[in-house]
């Protein structure tokens, strides 16, 4: 009967999750295609690089009146976080008092249900880039330049690392708390890194084309640098012109680096909060059992 209870409720845990998925990957497409409605009707010949650029970010420049923008794109992935913030978490209250109770291998079960959070990220960005191309090929004109789908292979890499940890952060954080109390921390974080841009555009002199190592290295400081895919660098010659608007040494690898520490790091983590969580009170949710 405990094996018979346990499989109806990973089966049904499957099949919601397998339509909620289809409505929010649904969300993802009409965020792609709306990002691109001002370039509806319009004569000019947008390359695929192009559009890759806008979604890491490319509009955006240092200063304070350039934060909107950033937020403005930034929202596909706060889109992202607010549909998958609570992927993890969602499984600890349904079921927790009877399945997790039981479960003795937690470390394990936060491992693979962690790392089935990166796929997601993953076809989100997919999603958003390819119905944004679509969108336009509508009415306008695309070209597939050289290089583009190596742009979209480190955007896709990079983007995808951001998405994937951050969400997991809002998991881990939404265990010990509330999950919108979760949400509003992480957040709140994200919006602290973006602020720093105003303070640094205002106060900094980032203009200086090459950047010197100071300003360089106080930039890649942010975490949120590294989603702005124009301001790295690359020795690949299709890229020329695409990126490095500001001259400096900042490595593509140095961004995936870097977030694929922070997921490891946040993996780790997350792992010892389940090993030590009393699942007997985890439906904090509703303040019962």
């Amino acid at each position: 009967v405990e094996m018979w209870l346990i499989s109806f409720l990973n089966l049904h845990h499957y099949t919601d999750s397998t339509r909620n998925y289809v409505k929010y990957f649904i969300f993802s497409a009409i965020w792609g295609s709306f990002s691109f409605l001002p370039n509806i009707n319009s004569d000019e010949v947008l390359y695929f690089s192009d559009i890759i650029n806008k979604f890491g970010f490319s509009e955006f420049y240092l200063h304070s009146t350039g934060l909107a923008v950033f937020l403005q794109w930034y929202l596909s992935i706060l889109l992202f976080q607010v549909l998958f913030g609570t992927f993890i978490y969602r499984h600890f209250c349904s079921a927790s008092v009877y399945y997790f109770s039981r479960c003795e291998r937690r470390v394990q079960w936060f491992f693979k249900e962690a790392v089935s959070l990166y796929p997601l990220a993953i076809l989100h960005l997919l999603i958003m880039v390819f119905s944004g191309t679509f969108f336009i090929c509508l009415t306008s004109s695309v070209r597939f330049d050289a290089g583009s789908f190596c742009l979209l292979g480190y955007y896709l890499a990079i983007h995808s690392l951001w998405l994937f940890l951050t969400t997991i952060l809002i998991n881990i954080v939404a265990i010990k708390i509330r999950s919108g109390g979760a949400f509003v921390i992480v957040s709140g974080i994200q919006i602290f890194l973006a602020s720093l841009y105003a303070y640094w555009g205002e106060n900094q002199k980032f203009d200086e084309i090459p950047m010197s190592n100071r300003y360089a290295n106080l930039l890649k400081s942010d975490p949120l640098s590294h989603l702005v895919l124009n301001w790295h660098s690359s020795g690949i010659k299709s890229l020329s012109g695409k990126i490095d608007i500001f001259e400096m040494e900042f490595e593509f690898v140095e961004s995936i680096s870097l977030y694929i520490i922070l997921s490891v790091l946040l993996i780790a983590i997350g792992c010892v909060v389940v090993k030590r969580q009393e699942f007997i009170v985890i439906n904090i949710e509703t303040g019962g059992t």
